[in-house]
């Protein structure tokens, strides 16, 4: 029996090492067709190496979605209009200049209401609407503050297919909080100057700005029956301008 295993150990140490070192040789030659045999059980290590070489590269949503907050925020100011007492409609406002001026949906600041409020940073301010056109559904407020922060509107045309940030705020209680809502464009029509985006409807979504992953000011949104409209930075600055003028 020792004599056996004795046999069986050195037989196999010694079929080991004719692998080691004759295993390479057939194969390189090809010997009696053992580098077919060899491939089947030994991975091709050459290839091995070249996925781990292979990277791939991409930016992320999440990525895009920090990026368009940490560029838009400071320009975003969210709106409260009260009559009666009581709030009647609420949404955000994008400074236009650092002197006080803001832009909003017309829809925000309704002509009804008596009152109209702005959270700025830690700034609560009584604000005046001093031009609105109610068919273009845009409306400019104006407040006593030296240090708001300007947006920066880009007037280049969405096409259907991009994606944009609805970002804004909203005033829970006494503070502004940050909102973001991912946006498809789903329709341009350029006749009427309207976007129509396809993403998750929410009843303060208006007076938000529509923000390229670059944190440019594509547009300003509001909600319509259900549905969500931009209108594009080209149509807001006409507005603008009309008042500036």
């Amino acid at each position: 029996m020792k004599h056996f295993i004795k046999t069986f150990f050195v037989g196999g140490l010694g079929g080991v090492v004719f692998l080691l070192a004759i295993a390479p040789l057939a194969y390189k030659y090809n010997l009696l067709g053992s580098a077919r045999v060899i491939d089947q059980v030994i991975p091709d290590r050459t290839e091995v190496r070249k996925v781990e070489k292979e990277v791939v590269t991409f930016v992320s949503e999440d990525g895009q979605a920090e990026e368009a907050i940490k560029k838009s925020q400071e320009s975003l100011i969210a709106i409260k209009s009260f009559g009666g007492g009581a709030v009647l409609r609420f949404g955000t406002g994008i400074a236009l200049t650092r002197d006080g001026l803001i832009i909003t949906v017309n829809q925000v600041v309704p002509v009804e209401a008596q009152d109209y409020q702005v959270f700025s940073g830690d700034k609560i301010l009584k604000a005046q609407v001093v031009y609105r056109n109610a068919r273009k559904n845009l409306a400019i407020l104006k407040v006593t503050d030296e240090s708001l922060v300007p947006a920066t509107f880009n007037e280049e045309e969405l096409t259907v297919g991009n994606i944009a940030w609805v970002v804004g705020r909203v005033v829970p209680l006494q503070k502004s909080e940050l909102f973001l809502n991912r946006a498809l464009v789903s329709l341009v029509d350029s006749q009427k100057k309207r976007v129509v985006l396809d993403g998750r409807y929410e009843n303060y979504l208006s007076g938000a700005g529509l923000v390229s992953k670059n944190g440019l000011f594509k547009g300003i949104v509001y909600v319509d029956g259900g549905r969500i409209i931009a209108l594009p930075s080209s149509f807001v600055k006409e507005f603008i301008d009309g008042y500036l003028k």
